[in-house]
């Protein structure tokens, strides 16, 4: 950099860390003025290198993070398929990272946004052999030009300066790891996206979009018939299984019968596409679902209807005022009531079900 007249005294970078370097250009007869403006322009330009290499640094930060998180999220689901609440929970951890990632990046810029006189010490820490405080003394002194002694000690300071190589920036490797970092990650999504575009962009609207209705990509896809019947007391009930895609070793039924779970296993035959499985002598309500390689259906119900009768008869009877007698409870099943004539009753049934569902 020439600074008045001459080119600039270049250092060498040290290995990993390469570095901008520069030193005052002396004249003979440089002004006070002059040689300050060039004290200056040093401390501006380690100012401007210093936020750029910031910038950069968090620039890669907030891509390669959020990315490697995505990217290993679309995987998990393609693997085995997020619930709802998965996705929603994934998408949400999401967003809370980029705005971690921002509020970390925003406070560190503003914590790196040094003063002249801090930029000034950080360029005499990182010069090799130091420069005893002669750049921030030159700048300090240099605000108060009524000061005895001022000129000579700027001048004196400018001589010392003007012989070293300042070492003018931080180098760039802070900057060039997560940069480099966020680009493999760039290239690892543009990979995948070619490969195989559909189940990067059916995994990537399930994660982006948790509360859109999108069903993932099965290398299994298992068809059932009839799935929701209705059957009568002690019939059976059969279902056939329709398989297509990758071709699973076993399909499994899992039934719920008021809440207790059971599954049965059965073995699929070389080449087979259609299963059937039989519901013995069926007697309640119940439901059920099939299972096969990456795939699970949704569970089926099976409605049989329940004989509606009387379980119990629950009456208080009052009896006429001529009897003199006081009320009384009744318990029957079978629903008889006997009483005097005049006797009111209140009743309450008890049915083997809801009447309501009837």
């Amino acid at each position: 950099m020439s600074l008045v007249n001459e080119q600039p005294t270049e250092a060498p970078a040290t290995a990993g860390k390469p570095a901008e370097t520069a030193a005052p250009a002396t004249t003979g007869v440089a002004s006070e003025a002059t040689m300050t403006h060039e004290l200056v322009r040093i401390v501006e330009r380690g100012q401007r290198r210093r936020k750029a290499v910031i910038l950069l640094r968090a620039l890669g930060i907030e891509i390669a993070v959020p990315l490697t998180y995505l990217w290993f999220m679309l995987w998990l689901d393609n693997r085995f398929h997020f619930p709802g609440w998965g996705r929603l929970l994934a998408f949400g951890c999401f967003v809370g990272l980029i705005a971690w990632l921002t509020r970390r990046s925003t406070r560190q810029w503003y914590r790196a946004l040094f003063s002249q006189d801090q930029a000034a010490l950080a360029i005499e820490q990182r010069t090799g052999g130091g420069l005893d405080n002669r750049l921030i003394n030159a700048i300090q002194l240099s605000r108060s030009p009524a000061v005895p002694f001022v000129d000579a000690v700027v001048r004196e300071n400018y001589r010392a300066i003007s012989n070293t190589a300042v070492n003018v920036s931080p180098g760039a490797k802070p900057a060039v790891v997560p940069m480099l970092a966020a680009l493999c990650l760039l290239l690892v999504g543009a990979w995948f996206w070619v490969v195989r575009p559909d189940y990067f962009a059916n995994a990537a609207a399930r994660i982006l979009f948790p509360f859109a209705d999108i069903q993932p990509i099965y290398q299994t896809v298992l068809s059932v018939e009839p799935g929701d019947i209705r059957a009568m007391p002690d019939q059976d009930v059969v279902i056939r299984i329709g398989i297509s895609g990758r071709t699973p070793d076993a399909v499994w039924i899992l039934t719920d019968k008021n809440g207790e779970q059971a599954s049965v296993r059965l073995a699929v035959p070389s080449g087979a596409q259609t299963l059937t499985h039989t519901f013995e002598s069926i007697r309640q309500p119940m439901r059920y679902a099939v299972r096969g390689g990456d795939y699970e259906s949704r569970y089926f119900q099976i409605h049989v209807p329940i004989p509606f009768s009387l379980r119990r008869l629950v009456a208080i009877l009052h009896y006429p005022a001529y009897m003199h007698l006081p009320p009384r409870n009744v318990e029957t099943t079978s629903g008889d009531l006997e009483a005097p004539s005049g006797t009111r009753a209140s009743l309450r049934f008890h049915f083997s079900q809801s009447a309501d569902s009837v």
